[in-house]
């Protein structure tokens, strides 16, 4: 019987790991052909996301060397919600073969509270993408406890994602390493993925090696805020504008204010703060907060303002001797995992030859003394 998969996604934008990840599913299980299946929303739509049709597009040309590969239009063309178990159905009454649906790893671990998920694990065999490090073991278990068959594990190594290509473009960062040249021109040519007012305030007063940071504490903050429950788009905005100082000069700002005895590579936070009120009109206190502590925290944080905290410490650019155990510490546990950052960066402070400011003291004191 012809074996068919079904790997369905935003695809905003299509990367070069897209691709690959096709690749390695047509390969590892033998398969006669694969449906690539964009969906009619992207979840980014409301902050800069392609429209379908443009995502359509990108896919066609980035697939236009895998001849196995049909970009379909099926759930672009449905005027019904795009539930993945009705893109299983599709395809189960149109094709008489075998399929096999994708899924990432993160996926896995929510699959039992999506939609009639029981449709997609009875149609087709549920296989899932699993990059470097990523343990799928206790998500498999569940999974065989529901379906009574284990999923396919496709091993893949890559690194690239569509929420940093977003911003890397939005950044005028090159995205040479993540897009095909067909796609990356595509986008040039549409114009996809503009600037905003906050992204061009980044691109004249940063530098770009402070761009790459800014979007792997994006990045990370967006996977805690997910870990935490907190709100993914406010923790993506705070992360965005944490570092919109760094450059700046408090002089420029007659009206900014702080403690003389500031050190100078905290007044950033400050000052960003202000910045970020002020000059780019952001009115959202808990991102304010979020920016105004991101580097020393402060007693008695908000979730978001942690977050952030921790992301500026922890993103993956960040390369400092146990910074992998604190990543692991926060991935097992969040809470504990914050308040051990907190003490190792204060050790770390205090062993160096730059003055600690007080308030990161007072923050460890509140979250490693007698007050948790």
């Amino acid at each position: 019987m012809k074996k068919i998969g079904i790997y369905g996604g935003s695809f905003d934008p299509v990367h070069i790991d897209h691709v690959n990840i096709c690749k390695a599913f047509h390969s590892a299980l033998g398969l006669d052909e694969v449906y690539v299946v964009p969906a009619r929303l992207s979840p980014f739509k409301q902050k800069n996301g392609a429209s379908a049709e443009d995502r359509y597009n990108m896919l066609r040309l980035a697939f236009s060397d895998c001849p196995f590969v049909t970009v379909s239009r099926f759930e672009i063309d449905s005027e019904n919600v795009n539930y993945s178990y009705l893109t299983v159905k599709h395809f189960a009454e149109e094709e008489n073969a075998k399929l096999y649906f994708l899924i990432g790893a993160d996926s896995l671990n929510t699959f039992v509270t999506w939609k009639n998920p029981d449709i997609i694990a009875g149609l087709s065999t549920v296989c899932v993408v699993a990059r470097d490090k990523e343990d799928t073991n206790a998500a498999t278990d569940i999974f065989y406890k529901k379906y009574g068959y284990k999923p396919v594990i496709v091993p893949f190594t890559g690194y690239c994602s569509s929420t940093v290509a977003r911003e890397y473009i939005a950044l005028g960062l090159s995205t040479a390493d993540m897009l095909l040249p067909c796609v990356a021109e595509y986008i040039e040519e549409n114009n996809l993925y503009m600037p905003d007012k906050y992204h061009e305030f980044l691109r004249t007063y940063s530098k770009p090696s402070r761009l790459v940071h800014t979007v792997g504490v994006e990045i990370t903050a967006k996977r805690y805020a997910e870990k935490t429950g907190a709100n993914v788009q406010k923790a993506m905005f705070a992360a965005l504008l944490h570092d919109n100082a760094k450059y700046l000069s408090k002089e420029d700002y007659p009206d900014f204010k702080c403690d003389e005895d500031v050190p100078e590579p905290i007044i950033h936070q400050f000052l960003g703060a202000y910045v970020a009120e002020k000059v780019l009109g952001v009115e959202d206190a808990e991102v304010l907060n979020a920016i105004k502590w991101h580097t020393t925290g402060r007693p008695d944080m908000g979730l978001l303002e942690k977050i952030i905290y921790t992301a500026d410490l922890l993103e993956p650019g960040r390369k400092f001797p146990g910074v992998d155990l604190l990543r692991k510490a926060v991935d097992d546990d969040f809470e504990s995992g914050f308040r051990l950052c907190v003490s190792e960066l204060l050790k770390f402070l205090q062993a160096g030859n730059e003055s600690v400011y007080y308030m990161s003291v007072l923050t460890n004191e509140y979250y490693n003394g007698d007050k948790k």
